[in-house]
């Protein structure tokens, strides 16, 4: 809110200095908050400004591709990524863009255009710890088994901090992940955790990441209580970590989560409980695409609750709720120009109304087919 009443009062002085700067981090916090259609067109005006500083140029051509690849827009992403290595001077920067660029190109199956950009990084800075990693992944996806455990034994080996030890393990983690390796992924993860233990530890939003990515693990392999009734109860660490740190973006996704967990587990006086806490985050938020997730989360919850009453005018009442939840949910994630929450909305109308399911289901899947216009695969 201070951003975007900053941005309409400078809008109004000609030539204020300080206008580029705040128009910048008004789209970093609309980027940070899911409201991508809003950060593309800050960076969009401020990319049409004359005269603006060259660092904050190639800053915000850089930011701009990373908004496209975030909305889905794989093949701009790519163009708006080549725009951004070729303005910048900066040569650290540079190769950060080519990494990110080569990911990118991954998940569009480019892996010739990916090699090269990665060959590119290494060859100016061998020991490129991301680079590294994504030439691991790389590899992986070729079959190279031994170049891809080369590459990230050489990555590891620079990983001489607790941080950098914690941004490597998620790397790795990803990529046993997407090689379908759930067993091999949760060891490492759960070896991970020793770190948080490091004196002097206190990166507390990767620590919380960490304890998100244990969870995911963990539901794969089928551990549901572990995440959050019995110990460690990674998914309720990592969900309060965000709450503690006033981070609405990473709390709101993770307290669903855990709520829905108990759902499945039958735990309905737990979940109240979160879903009490989910209800405060989203009033709190700016962001649609935020209320919109927590939105379908107390319409499964209304859905379920209503399958347990007995009292046939208390059961109508909760699946009128879910019903008019989900509607809300559809309605902030289009606002939000985001077609698979949308998608998603849909979809749980569909599981309560059979008779238009089939018309809900196929919306549903136009909308995804209409992402996927944009490239092969989303950004995971």
């Amino acid at each position: 809110h201070f951003y975007a009443e900053s941005v309409e009062v400078l809008r109004g002085v000609p030539g204020a200095e300080e206008f580029p700067g705040v128009l910048f981090n008004a789209a970093r916090t609309q980027l940070d908050t899911g409201r991508y259609d809003e950060a593309l067109a800050s960076l969009d005006e401020l990319l049409a400004l004359e005269g603006i500083d060259a660092d904050l140029r190639w800053r915000a051509l850089g930011q701009r591709a990373y908004v496209l690849w975030r909305q889905g827009s794989l093949e701009k992403a790519a163009a708006a990524y080549a725009v951004a290595v070729g303005a910048t001077p900066d040569a650290a920067s540079r190769r950060w863009f080519k990494v990110q660029a080569a990911e990118l190109h991954m998940a569009r199956h480019d892996h010739d255009r990916a090699a090269r950009l990665l060959e590119d990084v290494l060859a100016e800075e061998p020991g490129n710890t991301a680079a590294l990693v994504q030439r691991a992944h790389l590899r992986g996806l070729r079959g190279d088994e031994a170049g891809a455990r080369a590459d990230m034994a050489a990555a590891e080996a620079r990983a001489d901090t607790p941080t950098a030890r914690l941004l490597l393990a998620f790397q790795r983690i990803r990529l046993l992940r997407g090689r379908g390796h759930v067993v091999e992924a949760l060891k490492h993860a759960r070896e991970t955790l020793e770190v948080l233990a490091t004196p002097g530890f206190d990166d507390y939003a990767n620590a919380g990441a960490l304890w998100l990515v244990v969870a995911d693990l963990m539901l794969l392999a089928g551990e549901y209580e572990r995440t959050v009734v019995e110990e460690p109860k990674a998914l309720s660490k990592g969900a309060v970590l965000f709450f503690r740190l006033n981070d609405p973006h990473r709390a709101i996704p993770a307290y669903v989560r855990e709520m829905l967990v108990l759902v499945q587990l039958g735990r309905m006086n737990d979940a109240t409980e979160r879903l009490t806490v989910l209800r405060k985050m989203a009033e709190g938020t700016p962001s649609d695409a935020l209320k919109s997730t927590a939105c379908t989360a107390e319409a499964i919850y209304q859905a379920r609750v209503a399958q347990a009453v007995e009292d046939e005018e208390e059961r109508e009442r909760r699946r009128a709720k879910a019903f008019d939840l989900l509607a809300e949910a559809e309605r902030r994630a289009a606002a939000a120009g985001d077609r698979v929450k949308e998608a998603t909305a849909l979809v749980h109308r569909a599981l309560l109304d059979p008779a238009g399911a089939a018309t809900l289901v196929a919306r549903a899947l136009a909308l995804l087919d209409a992402v996927r216009v944009e490239g092969p695969a989303l950004h995971p």
